[in-house]
């Protein structure tokens, strides 16, 4: 563990981090492994996340890859499956994959719904389910949920986007009441969003 990071000591924690091959999410991973932890990094893009895990391990820890499309629920139970024969438990979910389009409402079609909403709202609530369950065996865990500023304020072209950050934010504070009785805390991070192209956030 670096010293940097003692006072967030993670020695031997398990950490499963969705959308971690690239930017905030890879970032995480490595941060959290250099904190102690040792990460499950999960995305749709294997090359990526290979690359992700050669990073972490440099830092002493283990990560273990998952390709996973968070548009499909099929696959987030085989992510519960997956981390059940690697481990037989989970302290730390940080739920960072989503996706994003930029366009006039006039314009979002429905295919472009679907594929925000599906990954950055649905996926994000069965992986809080799927994983949550297994912390819940163990009355201990923590829930990070990605939110952004756009919760809170918008811009042109963000309509759907700010609506499911709103409704994460909202849904944060559902599971916190429901869950806090298991001993699983949830949380929402917001990150504030820079200007650019259409584009899946690490998903």
């Amino acid at each position: 563990m670096q010293g940097r990071y003692k006072k967030f000591d993670l020695t031997d924690k398990i950490a499963v981090i969705t959308g971690a091959s690239e930017g905030i999410g890879r970032d995480m991973a490595i941060g959290l492994a250099e904190a102690g932890a040792d990460v499950i990094i999960c995305s749709r893009r294997e090359e990526k996340l290979l690359a992700v895990k050669k990073s972490v391990e440099k830092t002493g820890r283990t990560a273990e890859t998952y390709v996973l499309d968070l548009q499909k629920v099929s696959e987030i139970a085989g992510l519960k499956s997956f981390i059940k024969t690697k481990t037989d438990k989970v302290d730390i979910l940080i739920n960072n994959a989503g996706h994003a389009v930029t366009k006039p409402a006039w314009d979002v079609s429905e295919n472009d719904w679907d594929a925000m909403v599906d990954t950055g709202f649905k996926g994000l609530f069965f992986c809080c389910q799927a994983v949550g369950s297994i912390m819940r065996e163990h009355g201990y865990g923590k829930v990070i949920n990605l939110s952004s500023t756009f919760s809170k304020s918008i811009v042109p072209g963000r309509s759907v986007y700010a609506g499911i950050k709103a409704g994460i934010d909202h849904l944060t504070e559902a599971l916190a009441m429901e869950w806090a009785p298991h001993g699983i805390r949830v949380n929402a991070l917001i990150k504030k969003w820079t200007a650019g192209p259409n584009r899946t956030v690490a998903g």
